[in-house]
């Protein structure tokens, strides 16, 4: 049996209210899925657990780049650093 994977529209919205990760542009900014940070079946997004806040320019140079490991490496950040120490803090305010 699968483990069900974590979903929350309120901690997106947690996410959505952060400046971008890259560029600093401020709120509201999208809640980008990292593809790398775990398995997934085809069409499926990773949890919301993994997910990191991108504008919308620097989403749409993630997603064409196509290696989107090496795509964080160029921008010297460790993304799902980021995502587990904000799902982290998220969760110790929420229980």
């Amino acid at each position: 049996m699968k483990a069900k994977k974590f979903r929350s529209n309120k901690y997106l919205s947690v996410v959505r209210g952060e400046s971008c990760l890259v560029c600093g542009s401020p709120p509201p900014v999208h809640a980008h899925h990292l593809r790398h940070s775990e398995r997934r079946g085809m069409g499926q997004k990773v949890s919301d657990k993994f997910v990191v806040p991108l504008c919308w320019v620097c989403h749409s140079d993630c997603h064409t780049r196509g290696n989107e490991s090496e795509w964080w490496a160029l921008n010297g950040i460790d993304a799902i650093e980021w995502a587990n120490n904000s799902f982290k803090g998220w969760r110790d305010e929420n229980e």
